[in-house]
């Protein structure tokens, strides 16, 4: 408990005081309405190569969507509406068909889902007002947490007024089983997952996602061909305040990179690695160090940065970009991952 106490104090007070610009917690985050483009892969790129055009609300600071979203196609026909909550889908998002008739109702919450409404192809009804039975394609994670291999199947289940019943079942593309739920009123009982041919009991429900490309936008993927890096897209998108000053910053937030690293760097229990980041007006990172800590974790964490090195942001001083340096300290151990987690995604801002 002592340990945990102080780590609490020293992560606040290094977050505060390593990251190499002047920062205040006084200012409430800047979030502007931006235009987006997406292709077919539903990486960003520009309108002409553009299939999807996304209208949404995004916290400059932090470099997260958060707000209202809107999709349109390519007549400007509304495809699907709903809410971002610091880089994540949350609350109801509404999906529509092509002669803009309500297709689904879907409520997010996490990791959880509620339909509450839901049409086929052939429009007719599956779930009305949060009941009914349902089979939807979806996608699921194999692999490692941090690398994952994205495979699609099926999934059977069944909504009494905005709650879960009886048993779930989901399959892979041929058909074979991969796990099966049992629900009581809305609330998990039991679960088998099934591989080669043995089974298992968990005590968790299984995390799927409806859309590939949801997963992608989250991460901001981007068109390698049309943008350099993701500095270059948003530049054409982004006209900053001539009063915004911002720290250097990564895709969705500081916080997503700290736990990347956490979670990938070796760093022992009880034990402190401090990387140091130098990233131009361009975005780009220019060099990446280690200030505390041994060889091993070096060259881990500068493999970590490599591999992400084109999603950082430059900072922003009066509206304009310029050259900065990141001072990351990550803790070691399970505490360490978890005080990155209780952090908001937004927890470090310059001063205006």
């Amino acid at each position: 408990m002592l340990f945990r106490f102080f780590l609490v104090l020293l992560l606040l007070t290094c977050y505060n005081f390593l990251l190499a610009q002047p920062r205040s917690f006084q200012r409430e985050p800047l979030i502007e309405k931006i235009t987006l483009y997406y292709d077919g892969a539903a990486e960003l790129t520009s309108p002409d190569k553009a299939s999807v055009k996304r209208i949404v609300e995004m916290n400059l600071d932090a470099m997260v969507f958060h707000g209202v979203y809107q999709d349109f196609d390519l007549n400007d026909n509304l495809i699907t509406e709903g809410y971002f909550h610091e880089g994540h889908k949350q609350g109801l998002r509404n999906e529509y068909f092509k002669d803009r008739s309500l297709k689904s109702t879907i409520d997010f919450s996490g990791d959880d889902f509620v339909i509450w409404q839901l049409k086929s192809e052939l429009k007719q009804d599956l779930v009305v007002n949060g009941t009914g039975k349902f089979t939807l394609p979806f996608f699921y994670g194999t692999g490692t947490t941090l690398q994952p291999r994205w495979k699609q199947g099926k999934v059977e289940g069944e909504f009494q007024f905005g709650k879960r019943i009886g048993k779930w079942h989901y399959y892979d593309l041929g058909n074979a089983k991969l796990d099966e739920e049992e629900y009581d009123k809305g609330k998990f009982t039991n679960r088998w997952h099934y591989e080669n041919g043995d089974s298992v009991q968990l005590n968790y429900p299984k995390t799927i996602y409806f859309s590939l490309s949801s997963l992608i936008e989250e991460v901001f993927k981007f068109d390698s061909q049309t943008y350099f890096n993701l500095t270059k897209c948003f530049s054409e998108r982004v006209s900053y305040p001539s009063t915004f000053n911002r720290a250097a910053t990564f895709a969705g937030g500081l916080k997503r990179l700290l736990l990347l690293i956490a979670q990938r760097v070796p760093v022992p229990e009880n034990s402190q690695l401090v990387i140091r980041i130098s990233i131009n007006e361009n975005g780009i990172v220019t060099s990446t160090s280690v200030e505390q800590g041994v060889s091993r974790q070096m060259a881990a964490a500068v493999e970590v940065i490599k591999s992400v090195e084109l999603k950082f942001f430059p900072a922003i001083r009066k509206g304009k970009p310029y050259s900065s340096e990141l001072y990351l300290p990550i803790y070691g151990g399970v505490e360490g991952i978890k005080l990155i987690e209780a952090l908001p995604y937004d927890f470090i801002q310059p001063d205006n």
